[in-house]
């Protein structure tokens, strides 16, 4: 029993010893993901942009703060989104170990969009640039109707987190009327308050007008959650008049940042009814997570009224 004792002791002694000495494990750097060149993980982007990651999935990044949000999208394609803004050039976007890496010039493009935080020293501001050339004079004030979908009792399509179209609508065609009057057109609306108004008389306030061109704006929805990006619509035999501005507002809103899908065609009734050539825009899609994220921001609503104004005053200058 003695010798049972010792033997267990010194057999103690030794595993004791041989643990003091023997080397732990540790992590080598082949095991760490190391960034593909000209690259920055999302979490050293978020640190350097004074962001914390919010949402780190396959399919979606989501980077915030107190005044910003930034989405990374790392499809196929690629692109960074700031408060609804798509910022910077396509693609670049690379998972290594489960991490995500994206272009380190990224961070020069989302930092120039970031709104300041509150109570921060706004920075100097940025020289003016040249006046961009002034447009030609239009030939006469042509008259454009401008109408916003839905309205009160019809508030259009909902997105999952309860945004109604109709209060996309309203908002978006003021805008674009606004711009459109700066622009030397006279412009009437089918309704300027969160109303109801038929179909049919909303063409009829076209009518009445003698418009030169009927524009009805809308947002869509559809059961693919992935579907997304504006549409332009004619009806499905269009005038001469109704597809030119469909072509020139449909080329003016592919510079913006909402995806698109082009031209349509599909008889509305507003669109069969109006005796002027009339087109509709779908502005993008409340049932797609990332296109009602952008449609719920003033921002990113502004640009498409300014792209579609743009097109419509090309069109009206050939």
């Amino acid at each position: 029993m003695r010798r049972l004792i010792k033997c267990g002791v010194l057999l103690a002694w030794v595993v004791m010893v041989s643990s003091c000495r023997a080397p732990q494990p540790v992590l080598t750097s082949h095991e760490i993901p190391s960034a593909p060149g000209n690259t920055i993980s999302v979490q050293q982007l978020a640190q350097r942009l004074g962001l914390t990651v919010e949402e780190d999935t396959a399919s979606l990044v989501t980077l915030r703060n107190a005044a910003n949000r930034v989405m990374l999208v790392p499809d196929p394609g690629g692109q960074a989104y700031v408060n609804g803004i798509r910022v910077g050039p396509e693609g670049g976007f690379v998972r290594v170990g489960g991490v995500l890496f994206a272009p380190e010039t990224l961070e020069r493009d989302i930092r120039s969009a970031l709104r300041p935080l509150p109570g921060s020293v706004r920075p100097a501001p940025a020289p003016k640039p040249f006046p961009a050339p002034a447009r030609p004079p239009l030939a006469r004030a042509y008259r454009i109707v401008v109408d916003p979908g839905h309205g009160g009792k019809d508030p259009g399509t909902i997105s999952r987190a309860g945004l109604q179209e109709k209060t996309i609508t309203l908002p978006a065609a003021k805008e674009l009327a606004r711009l459109l009057r700066q622009d030397g057109f006279d412009v009437a609306m089918t309704r300027q308050t969160d109303v109801f108004i038929e179909l049919d008389d909303r063409a009829a306030i076209a009518n009445r007008f003698a418009a030169d061109l009927f524009v009805s704006v809308h947002a869509d929805a559809c059961p693919d959650p992935f579907m997304r990006g504006f549409t332009v619509y004619t009806c499905r035999d269009p005038s001469t008049g109704s597809r030119g501005v469909a072509e020139a507002v449909a080329e003016a809103l592919h510079g913006t940042s909402m995806e698109g899908l082009g031209m349509r065609q599909a008889n509305y009734r507003v669109l069969v009814v109006t005796q002027c050539p009339a087109v509709l825009v779908e502005l993008g899609y409340l049932s797609n997570g990332l296109d009602a994220e952008m449609l719920a921001d003033r921002a990113a609503r502004a640009q498409l009224a300014r792209s579609i104004a743009d097109g419509i005053g090309e069109y009206f200058r050939r």
